[in-house]
């Protein structure tokens, strides 16, 4: 035996004295290693994680939309209806009581509320009576200038609505025929009860329109 075969021996002996394998049946390899391995804890499963249960939700009151105010109409107590409603006025002549068409009056209802009269001439009444005049007139400068300077006054104090304050002449508004003189004034008024004489012509608060007898019954029957 050599030296190196020797101290093999001794190595072997030596370990074989400080752990003696004990004497029995083989020991499994499973067994063996589950000996020498170190303790192993079993894995637990983790607890599933419980969600929350949702919590009902207060339902949101929603208000209707605010009804939009209505306009404010500022009061105008001032302001005068402008409405129009119409008349009617016959005309006769004042002097033969011959008739000859009919005054359609336009205006307020209180402007047609108050007392007025026709006065009116025919055509042959107020021929007449300018014969009469003509023969009794005395020509004269002075009277010819004041009746220019009448002309001149009344032209310029002419009523948008065409008729020239005072008795003027009559003519159908539809056939343009010519009635006669005259117009429509109010009655009782306080110039006329304080001057106790001839009263002063004074222009009514409407507009006047005259219609011959035949073009009024024309009209009548197209409006009915």
């Amino acid at each position: 035996m050599s030296y190196q075969e020797s101290e093999e021996v001794d190595l072997i002996t030596a370990a074989y004295t400080a752990s003696p394998l004990t004497v029995g049946p083989p020991t499994n390899v499973g067994d063996a290693l589950t000996s020498f391995a170190p303790a192993v804890e079993p894995l637990v499963p983790p607890s599933p994680v419980t969600q929350p249960s949702p919590q009902p939700r207060a339902p949101t009151s929603v208000s209707p939309p605010a009804s939009p105010l209505p306009p404010v109409t500022p009061n105008q107590p001032g302001r005068k209806s402008r409405k129009k409603t119409i008349g009617e006025t016959p005309i006769v002549c004042n002097t033969c009581g011959t008739p000859s068409g009919t005054f359609l009056l336009h205006g307020s209802p209180t402007s047609l509320a108050a007392a007025n009269e026709a006065v009116f001439s025919c055509a042959g009444c107020e021929l007449a009576a300018s014969f009469e005049v003509a023969a009794s007139f005395v020509p004269s400068p002075l009277a010819d200038e004041e009746a220019d300077l009448e002309s001149c006054d009344l032209a310029r104090r002419k009523r948008k609505h065409g008729c020239s304050p005072g008795r003027s002449s009559i003519t159908c508004n539809l056939c343009t025929a010519l009635l006669g003189v005259g117009g429509v004034r109010p009655v009782d008024t306080p110039a006329m009860r304080e001057t106790g004489v001839k009263p002063i012509w004074i222009e009514p608060g409407f507009d006047i329109e005259p219609i011959c007898a035949v073009c009024f019954q024309m009209f009548s029957f197209c409006t009915d």
